[in-house]
């Protein structure tokens, strides 16, 4: 594929637009990445070893829709869904005061 013989670099912290490629600044680095993505293209590696990560294609796939470049070829794992809020209690209504005659009050001496 492509994407094989050529490639770039990015920290995309610091660079987040893609606009320095450093692969020749850290060759060691981009060959090191190089090698896991074949190896991962290979199936030397199995994407879906990582936890959530079901959701993939081959980076030839990825390759051929992203103008010859590899990248990441499996999609993030889903955020969980959030439960329901939990409901509020339903309140109790106050006991009714007994109808009829009130209790003797208590006499002073």
């Amino acid at each position: 594929a492509d994407w094989n013989q050529k490639g770039c670099l990015f920290d995309l912290s610091a660079d987040p637009e893609e606009r320095v490629n450093l692969k020749d600044q850290l060759p060691d680095t981009w060959w090191a990445m190089k090698n896991r993505l074949t190896a991962l293209n290979n199936g030397e590696i199995f994407w879906t070893t990582l936890e959530g990560y079901d959701d993939c294609i081959t980076v030839d796939e990825y390759a051929a829709t992203h103008q010859g470049h590899a990248g990441p070829v499996c999609a993030a794992p889903s955020p969980p869904t959030p439960s329901p809020p939990t409901p509020e209690p339903t309140p109790v209504p106050p006991t009714p005061k007994p109808r009829g005659k009130s209790p003797p009050k208590p006499r002073r001496r």
